[in-house]
């Protein structure tokens, strides 16, 4: 399963995405999947999620649910990244180029970006993912700011990290986990995202594996503090970076997800750990 999809549509509604009747919509459809969870989920021997607020989120649906978290891990070749990345000061963006990407770059490039820009005017942000149609609609503002890199999609995700030492996570929300949050840190980058974006990350402590945000303005700020200070952005970096390598590899995943079929199915619900 991964996330509560009732605890998405809530996160997409607090984010005030959606407007008028589609808002409606919404609000209904959010309701509705709230009683579908509450009611269908306790079925199960396990349901599984990617993060402890997932898990408190159906718990406080109903008490009778029982959840296991389990995160994602990360790709290998990214942990491989961090001698290379140490002390870089390029920032990237990574992700789908469509819907609430576009809107969240959009956003921090007007409040962001223009402010990096203007106190290191080098500065380089790398954007990489289809180019969409809509994201096309951003470039001539990209242009303007100037030092935007639009990249298309890279087949190979290590080689959208290799050269970055920095990786923004303008996404404000706190269900499932942020993959791109934990990739950047696997390869080594320093992180800055929205503080809903590390909900997830139980182990990350702000200003020590990563840098949280209240607003695309503080991002700006953020990453610029960063590039300025060459010893505070190597120290984030490699603390993100153990911490990555001690939680997130893929092989740590096996032992509990054999936990949770071995206690899930033949054993009943019953050693289920909530």
């Amino acid at each position: 399963m991964g996330v509560s999809a009732a605890l998405t549509l809530e996160n997409a509604l607090r984010s005030n995405r959606y407007r008028g009747l589609f808002r409606l919509y919404r609000q209904l459809e959010f309701h509705a999947t709230c009683r579908y969870e509450a009611n269908n989920y306790p079925k199960f021997n396990a349901v599984h999620v990617m993060s402890a607020i997932d898990a408190d989120y159906l718990k406080h649906l109903n008490e009778n649910i029982r959840t296991v978290v389990i995160p994602n891990g990360v790709d290998d070749t990214l942990f491989k990244l961090a001698t290379a990345t140490r002390g870089k000061t390029e920032v990237l963006f990574i992700a789908k180029l469509v819907g609430e990407n576009i809107t969240s770059l959009q956003s921090f490039l007007s409040e962001g970006w223009t402010y990096v820009r203007k106190v290191h005017p080098s500065a380089v942000l790398h954007v990489v993912g289809n180019i969409t149609s809509e994201a096309s609609l951003i470039k001539p503002m990209a242009e303007r700011i100037g030092g935007v890199c639009f990249h298309g999609y890279v087949p190979v995700l290590s080689d959208a990290y290799k050269n970055c030492g920095i990786a923004i996570v303008p996404i404000n929300k706190n269900c499932g986990i942020i993959n791109k949050a934990i990739e950047g840190m696997a390869a080594g980058l320093a992180v800055v995202g929205f503080r809903q974006a590390f909900a997830g990350i139980s182990e990350a402590e702000d200003k020590t594996h990563n840098i949280s945000v209240k607003t695309y303005t503080e991002m700006g700020n953020a990453i610029s503090a960063l590039i300025s200070n060459p010893d505070q952005l190597r120290l984030i970096q490699d603390s993100a970076h153990r911490l990555a390598m001690s939680n997130y590899t893929w092989a740590s995943r096996s032992k509990p997800y054999e936990a949770l079929y071995r206690n899930a199915i033949p054993k009943g619900v019953s050693n289920v750990e909530s």
